[in-house]
């Protein structure tokens, strides 16, 4: 059985951006992730908490810093994106223009 992720509340962040952050015509969300990790799964909702989107949902993804990109159809607004490893989450609210 492999390594748990070293990820733990209040040690270290997923999301490696400011709380709210800004960005034009497409999300691109910069996330850490830990050696070990088992699950990474990003999710999109927009403002009113209305599911959109699974960017990302990956099984035993590498350790790295990588961004992830979702491409939001033409959608602008404000959104609430979620990056959880191993049940461990961290949210931010991104506005796309």
């Amino acid at each position: 059985m492999p390594a748990a992720a070293t990820v733990s509340p209040g040690h270290g962040r997923l999301i490696l951006a400011k709380p709210v952050m800004e960005v034009r015509g497409k999300l691109a969300l910069p996330v850490n992730i830990p050696a070990g990790a088992g699950q990474l799964t990003v999710r999109v909702w927009d403002r009113f908490g209305d599911y959109l989107a699974t960017p990302v949902d990956e099984a035993k993804p590498s350790a790295s810093e990588r961004t992830i990109e979702w491409m939001t159809g033409g959608k602008t607004g404000h959104f609430i994106v979620r990056a959880t490893i191993d049940g461990v989450s961290e949210s931010s609210i991104v506005r796309i223009t």
